[in-house]
């Protein structure tokens, strides 16, 4: 038997925070949070037409790529993330109610949906161009601008879920293995190490077999690959699969370290935030905000990694055709032009120096 549990515990007594009980203050930030929600939504659009990533009338219009005969794959994505945002989100927050604290689950899904705000600038180090028909930002608006075509709305909505799910089996796995060990093993001595490592290989196949679906389907595109690393290089569904699948795997194998739970019913970054004297009377929000910084300085290293690439421009193989009809195409350093791809052509935020390179 092992020692280790992963089970959820009463309220603890010794926190002077009240979960699920909010303050004036809080209140406030939900409404503002709230209204700022509404006004981006009305601000939002389905297209790109007269914008500054509009294609241009007339111009050549690529075909629309398909994948199982069909060319519209968002939508059924866009409704799988509103269905998962009501699911998991409200199952997380009326079984938090219940604990007295906040669940592991409503912990990282809060993180990683926060994450978001980041995503404009993660979708232009690595080049991942959205769909346009995508229910999306204005395109003009300052950092969301940064985003190659279009910030889509699903990927906020749905993002925790990326992170969710190979976290679930990660831990369901170690539950599973550390119950079949001896108690003085390493696997149940240090489980939090052992989680990671597991989470990491986890992650790495889960990151690389659903991104290339999703490249497949069309939800985004990896406009520009290393050649080396990459499959299907130089088509619409090319993906960098051994940078982007490591890469993003590390991020996602965070989560489910920070998930486990000891024996005394709580989370690392919860022990952690007890221990200070800034978050020893607020726990919870210390949990949160310790988990969120270490996730965001793995997120950083991510889009560097990526940025790099960019600098030195060995991200030579181009998407080719370009899939997306709706808008110019993203050429930033000049090589879709240069392998043959008709314009009109477009160079995005932040990319005047690459095409004086």
């Amino acid at each position: 038997m092992t020692s280790t549990r992963t089970v959820d515990r009463p309220t603890e007594s010794d926190s002077h925070e009240r979960f699920g009980h909010l303050t004036p203050l809080a209140w406030g930030a939900i409404i503002v949070g709230v209204v700022a929600v509404i006004f981006a939504a009305l601000n939002s659009s389905r297209s790109v037409q007269g914008t500054r990533v509009g294609r241009l009338e007339p111009s050549f219009v690529p075909p629309r790529t398909e994948f199982l005969g069909i060319s519209d794959w968002y939508v059924y994505f866009e409704i799988g993330s509103l269905i998962m945002f009501f699911a998991v989100w409200g199952t997380a927050i009326v079984r938090s109610r219940r604990r007295g604290k906040p669940t592991p689950t409503l912990l990282m899904i809060a993180v990683t949906t926060s994450l978001t705000w980041l995503d404009p600038i993660m979708n232009w180090a690595p080049y991942a161009a959205y769909d346009p028909r995508m229910f999306h930002f204005d395109v003009d608006w300052f950092w969301f601008n940064l985003a190659p075509t279009v910030e889509p709305w699903a990927v906020i909505i749905g993002y925790g879920y990326f992170f969710l799910i190979p976290a679930w089996f990660t831990l369901a796995v170690y539950r599973r293995t550390a119950a079949r060990v001896y108690v003085g093993s390493w696997l149940v001595r240090r489980p939090r190490l052992a989680i990671l490592v597991l989470s990491l290989v986890i992650c790495i196949v889960w990151d690389g077999v659903m991104e290339a679906l999703f490249v497949r389907m069309g939800f985004y595109t990896y406009t520009q690959v290393i050649p080396f690393g990459s499959i299907f290089a130089g088509t619409p569904q090319q993906f960098p699969l051994i940078w982007e699948a490591v890469l993003f795997g590390i991020m996602l194998s965070t989560a489910a370290p920070l998930m486990w739970v000891d024996d005394t019913g709580r989370t690392w970054s919860e022990i952690i935030a007890r221990r200070t004297k800034v978050f020893a009377k607020r726990p919870y929000i210390g949990a949160f905000v310790i988990a969120w910084a270490l996730m965001s300085v793995v997120y950083v290293a991510y889009g560097l990694s990526f940025g790099i690439v960019r600098a030195t421009g060995i991200a030579t193989e181009t998407a080719q055709h370009w899939r997306y009809p709706e808008t110019k195409v993203f050429d930033p350093q000049g090589y879709f032009k240069r392998n043959g791809e008709t314009g009109p052509f477009m160079l995005g935020t932040w990319a005047g120096w690459e095409a004086r390179r």
